[in-house]
């Protein structure tokens, strides 16, 4: 296949890309916010914070794919909210470590089903579940290959 053939072949996929995020997720954002009060940043680092506890910042930072201050920004609201904790650790009182509290797992739970409905919303009966699969998979190959390029 030619250079062009290809770039013909993964043009729409990028735009696709494009234009889905550039309309669901503000779309979701806004009902996160309506629902939980929470954004879609501080919902994603929440979810981190649940997958990777006790979560370092750096670790937090590498796996919601966040700069330090847009790391600390959030930690420092979903804090304020009671939703984790910020703690030191005995053995070296510089790392700061977020621990998720019961009120925020709660949160949590409750804002991942509002999400779950809300794409359910978006794609269910437009989508087949291998057009879902297949989504997935390019997906995550794009991701990936982005991960190992930085």
């Amino acid at each position: 296949m030619t250079t062009a053939a290809r770039v013909e072949q993964l043009r729409p996929v990028w735009n696709a890309l494009l234009r889905a995020e550039a309309l669901a997720l503000p779309r979701v954002h806004l009902v996160l916010r309506a629902a939980h009060g929470l954004s879609l940043s501080e919902f994603t680092v929440l979810r981190v914070v649940a997958e990777h506890e006790p979560a370092s910042m750096t670790e937090l930072q590498h796996q919601a794919i966040m700069s330090a201050a847009g790391i600390t920004r959030v930690i420092a609201a979903l804090d304020g909210a009671g939703l984790v904790e910020r703690r030191r650790t005995a053995d070296d009182r510089r790392l700061l470590f977020a621990h998720m509290t019961a009120k925020g797992l709660s949160c949590l739970n409750a804002a991942q089903s509002t999400v779950d409905a809300e794409v359910s919303a978006l794609l269910d009966g437009r989508c087949s579940g291998d057009d879902l699969a297949a989504a997935a998979r390019v997906l995550l190959t794009l991701g990936d290959a982005a991960t190992l390029d930085r």
